[in-house]
């Protein structure tokens, strides 16, 4: 999903309330014409798919509650991974660790 043109978008809705209350309703009935075409009249072209693919992830990380755990998470800078389906959404503002070493091989091997 390329996020570029749908983060312009909810920048210029910050700066204008008849574009986020266009965005609420969009998302509120999931219609992702809607989103394409509110895009494109803002200058913010976003493909049906990116468009069928944020809706779908903004829908997730809305009805998902967080536990303690994952809110201490990213609180604390941490990593958290939401998948619905096709799409993951991951929430970060640090890197990821590095990936863990491969464990030793059996023995007699």
């Amino acid at each position: 999903m390329n996020s570029n043109a749908m983060h312009a978008l909810l920048e210029r809705a910050q700066a204008d309330a008849s574009i986020e209350e266009a965005l609420r309703l969009i998302f509120a009935k999931m219609d992702v014409d809607a989103l394409v075409r509110v895009g494109a009249d803002k200058g913010c072209f976003i493909s049906r798919d990116d468009a069928a693919s944020f809706i779908e992830v903004a829908a997730f990380a809305s009805n998902k509650e967080l536990t303690p755990e994952e809110l201490e998470t990213v609180a604390g800078g941490g990593l958290i991974y939401m998948s619905s389906g096709t799409s993951t959404t991951t929430i970060t503002s640090t890197p990821p660790p590095p990936p863990r070493s491969p464990p030793p091989p059996p023995p007699g091997t």
